[in-house]
C-alpha cells in the first residue's frame, strides 16, 4: 500500500483525488488504487482508497501493443501496400510500399479518402463496395484503376477487411493493396486474342472446326455449317467420321494418328464430306494441333476449303482426255490405244476380233437443214444407242465428225455379219425428232477382221475406211467387209480412183475457196477470213470437205491440197493488202520439215505481208507432231505471220505441251460453244481456256457460234473473237474480194 510520503497520497490529504500503480511483492499482480479524500468543516480528516486488480488487463494491453508492433513490422516489410481506413475511407496508416505500389507516398496519402485517386468509371463500384462492408461484410475484392502522379492510371487490387472493437463495433477497415497492371495487361491481351479469334474463327471464308483427339467435334464456324449443309447444333453433335466420305475416312484416320502419336504436326488431304442432304462434295482439309500446356495435342485445328467445282473441273479434264466430250465415247487418241492393245492379244493368243468404222449417211443435211445443235443431239443419240448395243469387253469411239469406230472383242468371223448389222440396226434405231422434222439416220459400215496376221492399227483403220467408203458407194445403208488386211485388188482400185479425182481436180482447177469471217466480239467487225476448200465434182456438184479430205488424208494427198491453198493465200495477200488470212494445215504437212521453209518461199515470191498471215494447226495435230509444230510455229514467228491452234479443247491432258507452242490465237472447238447457254461444264471450261491464255497473251476464238444465245455467251465469258453462222457463213472468196476492187 502507498505510504503517506506518496505522492498520490499527499494529493488526497491536501484535498485532491489521485491513484497509484501497485504491484505485488512477488511481481504477480498489479493493482491499480484510487484516493479521495474525506473531509469535514472543509478540513481533510481521512482519505479513501480503492484497489483494483488490473494484472489482466495490463497482459491484454500488452499483447496488444505487440500485436500491433508485428502488424506494422509485416506492414514495413510486405511488398504489397498495407493500410488503415477510418469508416468514411480516409487513410490513417499507409506502410512505406505504398509508393512502389500506387506511385504516391505516406504523406500523401495519410488523412485523403481512398477514392480521390480512383478513376471516375471505377468509384460506383468502390463504393457499393463499402456500403456492403458497413452493412456487415467481413470482407470485400476490388480492382480498380489508380492515377498515379504523373496523371497515368494502373489496376490496383484491393483486399479489405472491417475491424471491429471489443464489443463488435466497427472501428475502420484495413486493407491490403497489390499492383496488378501486368497481369491485366495480360488478361485483356488474352480477352483481345480469343476476341480476334471468334471473328476469324466464326467470320472466317472457309469451314473451320475444333475437334477433340477421338474426333468429338468442339466447336464449329458459320462457313462449314454452310459447306456441309448442318446447323451448328446438328454439327456440334457428331464427329468427323459422321460427315467424312467412308472412302476416304481410312486415309483421314491413318493420318490424324501420326499426328497424335508425334510422328507429323498436321497434315493436308483432299476428301469427300457427305452432306446433311446425301450429296458428296470435296473439301481441302488442313489439320494442325493445338497443344496443351505440357505440350500433347488437346485438340485439333481443322480447316476445310470447298473444292467440289475444281475437282469437278479436273473430272471433266481428265474425261476428256480419254472421251469424246459431245458422245462420252473414247476419242481417237483412246480408241487407238485399245485397239493397238487388242492387235497385240490377237498375236499373242490368237484371238479373234473385229474392227468397224461407221460414217452416218448424209450428215451433212442433218447440221445444213437443222442446225449443228440439231446434229450434235443425233450424234449423242447414236453413241447411246451403240453403247446400249455392245458388251462390256467391247469399245466405241467417235473418231471425228459423224464417224464412229467399234471394237468388238473375242468375235469369231461367223458372227462378223451378225454382229455389225446390229450396230447399223442401232444407229437407224436412234430416228428421233429433231428441230421439229423426224430423223431417220442410217450409216455406212466398213468391217475388218483382225487376227494374229494383222499388222497395225492405222493399217487396220486404213482397211475398215476403204471398206467403209465402198459401202457408201455401193449406196449408203449397208456394210463392207474385208477379211484381210492389206490385201486385193480393191484397194488399190479405190485408191487409184480417188487419187486420180483429187489430183485432177488440182489440174483442172475443180479447187474452190470460200472463206469465213474470224470477228471481234465486242464490235462485230472481221479481223480475218479462214480460208475453206470445196471440191466441184465431175457433175458440176461443190463437195464439201467432209466429203474428201478424209480420202485424202487417207491416200497422203493432204500436203498438195495444202500447198495449194497456201499458195492461192499468198496470192490473195499480196493482191489485198488489206486482206487477212488463215489456213488450215494437216498433220501430214505440219509433220513435213520442208513446210516452213515452203511457207516462207510462198510468200516471198507472192509479195505478199506474212504479218497477215495465219497458219492453223488442230491440237491434235500439234500434239502427234510437237516437235514439228514447234519448229513451224518458230519459222512463223520470225517471218510476222501467226499460229492458231484449233479445235482446242478435245485434248486437254496434252495442255502442257502445246504451252511451248508461239501461238498467238487459240480456236475453241464448236463442241463447247454450242451448248454454252445451257450446259454449265461448257461455261467452266471456256472460261478456263479463257483465263489461262489471257495469262499467256494468246487470244481466243470461239468457233461455231450459231445463235444469239451463245454469243452472248461469248461475249460475256470474255472470248475475244468469234466465229460461226450468227456472224456470217462462209462465202466464195471472189465474193469477198469484190467489193474492195471496185
Amino acid at each position: 500500500m502507498p505510504t503517506s510520503s506518496s505522492p498520490n497520497y499527499r494529493a488526497a490529504v491536501d484535498g485532491h483525488e489521485g491513484e497509484v500503480l501497485h504491484h505485488s511483492l512477488d511481481g504477480t499482480r498489479s493493482y491499480r488504487v484510487l484516493f479521495s479524500p474525506v473531509l469535514r468543516d472543509g478540513q481533510v480528516v481521512a482519505a479513501v482508497a480503492i484497489s483494483r486488480d488490473i494484472t489482466e488487463w495490463l497482459a491484454v494491453e500488452r499483447a496488444l501493443a505487440e500485436r500491433e508492433h508485428d502488424f506494422r513490422m509485416l506492414a514495413e516489410q510486405s511488398a504489397d501496400m498495407v493500410a488503415r481506413m477510418d469508416l468514411d475511407g480516409r487513410y490513417t496508416y499507409v506502410s512505406p510500399s505504398c509508393r512502389p505500389v500506387t506511385g504516391w507516398g505516406p504523406d500523401e496519402l495519410l488523412g485523403q479518402s481512398a477514392y480521390d485517386r480512383v478513376h471516375p468509371g471505377d468509384v460506383p463500384a468502390a463504393r457499393l463496395e463499402h456500403h456492403r462492408l458497413l452493412d456487415g461484410a467481413p470482407e470485400g475484392l476490388l480492382e480498380q484503376r489508380h492515377r498515379t502522379p504523373d496523371g497515368a492510371y494502373r489496376w490496383l487490387e484491393t483486399h479489405i477487411k472491417v475491424l471491429r472493437d471489443a464489443d463488435g463495433g466497427l472501428r475502420g477497415l484495413q486493407a491490403s493493396v497489390r499492383d496488378v497492371s501486368e497481369r491485366r495487361a495480360v488478361e485483356d491481351a488474352l480477352r483481345a486474342s480469343e476476341q480476334r479469334f471468334r471473328v476469324a474463327f466464326g467470320d472466317a471464308p472457309i469451314g473451320m472446326a475444333i475437334v477433340t483427339p477421338d474426333g468429338r467435334i468442339e466447336r464449329v464456324n458459320r462457313a462449314l455449317c454452310e459447306f456441309l449443309h448442318y446447323d451448328e447444333a446438328e454439327l456440334l453433335r457428331r464427329g468427323f467420321q459422321d460427315v467424312t466420305h467412308a472412302d476416304d475416312l481410312a486415309a483421314d484416320v491413318a493420318l490424324l494418328e501420326e499426328v497424335l502419336a508425334g510422328q507429323r504436326r498436321g497434315y493436308e488431304l483432299e476428301k469427300r464430306y457427305v452432306r446433311s442432304d446425301g450429296e458428296v462434295v470435296w473439301g481441302l482439309l488442313w489439320v494442325g494441333v493445338l497443344p496443351a500446356p505440357d505440350g500433347a495435342p488437346e485438340s485439333l485445328l481443322a480447316q476445310v476449303v470447298d473444292i467440289t467445282e475444281r475437282k469437278r473441273h479436273q473430272e471433266r479434264l481428265l474425261f476428256l482426255a480419254d472421251h469424246d466430250a459431245l458422245t462420252g465415247l473414247w476419242n481417237r487418241r483412246r480408241f487407238e490405244q485399245e485397239l493397238a492393245g487388242q492387235i497385240a492379244r490377237c498375236r499373242r493368243y490368237d484371238e479373234r476380233a473385229a474392227l468397224v468404222v461407221l460414217d452416218l449417211d448424209h450428215f451433212k443435211d442433218v447440221n445444213d437443214l437443222l442446225g449443228h445443235a440439231a446434229g450434235d443431239e443425233l450424234l449423242r443419240r447414236i453413241g447411246q444407242a451403240l453403247r446400249e448395243v455392245l458388251r462390256e469387253s467391247d469399245a466405241a469411239a467417235r473418231l471425228g465428225g459423224d464417224e464412229f469406230a467399234v471394237l468388238l472383242s473375242h468375235l469369231p468371223p461367223d458372227r462378223l455379219a451378225e454382229t455389225s448389222q446390229k450396230l447399223l440396226d442401232a444407229v437407224r434405231g436412234a430416228a428421233t425428232e429433231l428441230a421439229g422434222r423426224t430423223v431417220r439416220p442410217t450409216a455406212s459400215a466398213g468391217v475388218m477382221a483382225l487376227d494374229a496376221a494383222t499388222s497395225s492399227g492405222p493399217d487396220a483403220l486404213v482397211d475398215a475406211d476403204l471398206a467403209m467408203y465402198e459401202a457408201k458407194r455401193s449406196g449408203r445403208d449397208r456394210i463392207s467387209a474385208r477379211a484381210e488386211a492389206g490385201h486385193g485388188r480393191d484397194r488399190a482400185d479405190s485408191s487409184l480412183y480417188w487419187s486420180d479425182l483429187l489430183r485432177r481436180a488440182v489440174a483442172e482447177r475443180r479447187l474452190e475457196l470460200y472463206a469465213q469471217p474470224v470477228v471481234d466480239v465486242a464490235t462485230g467487225r472481221p479481223e480475218l477470213y479462214e480460208l475453206l476448200l470445196r471440191l466441184r465434182t465431175d457433175d458440176g456438184h461443190l463437195a464439201q470437205p467432209s466429203d474428201f479430205l478424209y480420202v485424202a488424208d487417207r491416200f497422203g494427198l493432204l500436203p498438195e491440197l495444202d500447198r495449194w491453198v497456201l499458195r492461192q493465200a499468198a496470192a490473195l495477200l499480196a493482191d489485198h493488202h488489206w486482206l487477212r488470212l488463215s489456213v488450215n494445215l494437216s498433220a501430214r504437212t505440219v509433220s513435213d520439215r520442208s513446210t516452213p521453209t515452203f511457207v516462207e518461199h510462198a510468200i516471198a515470191e507472192a509479195g505478199g505481208d506474212p504479218s497477215r498471215l495465219v497458219v492453223e494447226l488442230t491440237e491434235s495435230e500439234a500434239l502427234a507432231h510437237v516437235e514439228r509444230a514447234q519448229l513451224l510455229g518458230r519459222k512463223l514467228q520470225r517471218l510476222g505471220a501467226g499460229l492458231a491452234l484449233d479445235d482446242f479443247g478435245t485434248g486437254f491432258a496434252s495442255f502442257a505441251y502445246l504451252q511451248s507452242l508461239p501461238a498467238s490465237l487459240l480456236k475453241i472447238d464448236g463442241q463447247f460453244i454450242r451448248g454454252l447457254a445451257q450446259n454449265r461444264g461448257d461455261r467452266l471450261l471456256v472460261r478456263s481456256l479463257v483465263e489461262l491464255c489471257r495469262g499467256m497473251g494468246v487470244r481466243t476464238v470461239a468457233e461455231c457460234v450459231e445463235n444469239a444465245g451463245a454469243a452472248d455467251q461469248v461475249r460475256e465469258l470474255g472470248v475475244d473473237l468469234g466465229q460461226g453462222l450468227w456472224y456470217a457463213p462462209p462465202r466464195p472468196v471472189s465474193e469477198i474480194v469484190r467489193p474492195r476492187r471496185r
